[in-house]
């Protein structure tokens, strides 16, 4: 901006001020915050605990005695009042932040899933259960390109949460719909998580194979969906 009025010598201050409040802005929504997990369903699951239960000892051993249960309800207590004073502070930059397409919706991982929910479909064809589809593996393809893609992906590890449970009932529904579509022989379907906890290296090189879990069994009867 050129000229010597009030406006062209205030506008290198002006432009300074602005250029700092957008970058605060985008690094203050940065700032890893529990979206999406302020429900205790959420803290229930093994992997979550497992970090709690960690960070718990590590506390301890810099002598702030506290039990894992009272260590959690206290973090319960002072994730909820940042979340709300996060909301007071950014709920009025909503618009600037989707204006601009600088919405932070997504953060760095906090740890590794060590206790996994791989999914699996089977059907029943002349009294027989087979498995037609079932993460990573090439076995059990069908619907692969869909079930395997990288967003899909994204949503099946979140639908294995029980807070997502709605979700997830929806997506088997689909599932058992497409399964009597593409199997007309097949009289019935199930659809679960399998829930395994990780293996060591050396176990997994081993050849070790892990124990699972059934969780999130649906059952459908395909001839009341064709």
């Amino acid at each position: 901006m050129s000229g010597t009025g009030p406006l062209a010598r205030a506008w290198p201050h002006l432009r300074a001020a602005f250029v700092v409040f957008h970058v605060a802005v985008v690094v203050g929504m940065s700032v890893p915050a529990p979206e999406g997990g302020m429900n205790r369903s959420a803290w229930e699951d093994p992997t979550v605990q497992a970090e709690l239960k960690a960070w718990a000892a590590r506390f301890r051993a810099l002598g702030m005695a506290a039990d894992d249960t009272t260590f959690q309800s206290h973090l319960w207590d002072f994730a909820a009042a940042f979340m709300d004073a996060r909301r007071a502070v950014f709920a009025p930059l909503g618009f600037y932040t989707e204006r601009l397409g600088v919405r932070q919706s997504w953060r760095m991982f906090v740890a590794p899933q060590r206790v996994p929910a791989r999914l699996n479909v089977e059907i029943e064809e002349d009294g027989e259960w087979s498995i037609i589809f079932r993460e990573v593996d090439p076995e059990a393809t069908w619907m692969e390109p869909v079930l395997a893609h990288d967003r899909m992906r994204s949503l099946l590890f979140r639908f294995s949460w029980k807070s997502y449970r709605k979700a997830y009932g929806h997506l088997a529904d689909h599932l058992a719909r497409r399964a009597a579509a593409d199997f007309p022989e097949a009289t019935r379907a199930r659809i679960y998580w399998e829930r395994y906890r990780t293996l060591s290296p050396e176990a997994t090189a081993a050849g070790v194979v892990p124990s699972t879990k059934v969780e999130g069994l649906r059952e459908y009867r395909l001839g009341d969906l064709r």
